[in-house]
């Protein structure tokens, strides 16, 4: 079952933001905490914004996945239309729980509301080192809209001690 998010889920919440932190903190520590970032004042803040959504699949009680999203506008900006969008935020399904369509669900679900919201279209932003995410967005029938690069300019202020890796790569840093 697909519902809202409520402040009573807030626990499996953390939990399952963990996962997807900790992960990313695994390939980049460099803009990444070792910690989750899922506080009840952030839940409730959620909750509270008729611009974000947030949807968990539930089963016997468990949160095995969830999607967060928030709508904005386009660009303002004369050469674009302007139009609405929902921006996937983040979605994680339990690790136990993966390739078993819980994430294509949470996806579908909210395409669905999309339609019926008039939402011109669903974007996300994927790390380039996440390439699950990539095929999984692609699978969705999602494209390439933009290609966003980065150099790290600036090394000291990196709050490292050990060299940065970027993975899909032949530097380290």
């Amino acid at each position: 079952m697909i519902r809202e998010v409520q402040m009573q889920d807030l626990k499996q919440i953390q939990n399952l933001a963990k996962q997807l932190f900790k992960s990313h903190y695994i390939v980049r520590p460099d803009i990444y905490y070792d910690r989750h970032c899922v506080t009840a004042q952030y839940l409730q803040d959620i909750i509270d914004n008729p611009l974000q959504k947030c949807f968990v699949y539930v089963d016997n009680d468990k949160i095995l996945g969830y999607i967060l999203l928030s709508e904005r506008d386009s660009v303002k900006n004369s050469a674009y239309k302007q139009h609405k969008i929902w921006f996937i935020e983040n979605i994680i399904v339990d690790k136990e729980k993966r390739n078993q369509h819980i994430g294509q669900e949470l996806y579908d679900y909210v395409e669905n509301l999309a339609i019926k919201n008039k939402i011109f279209t669903i974007e996300v932003n994927v790390y380039a080192f996440n390439t699950s995410a990539v095929r999984f967005y692609e699978s969705m029938g999602m494209n390439a809209k933009t290609i966003r690069y980065e150099k790290l300019i600036n090394k000291k202020y990196c709050q490292m001690t050990n060299t940065i890796t970027i993975r899909n790569s032949d530097k380290t840093i």
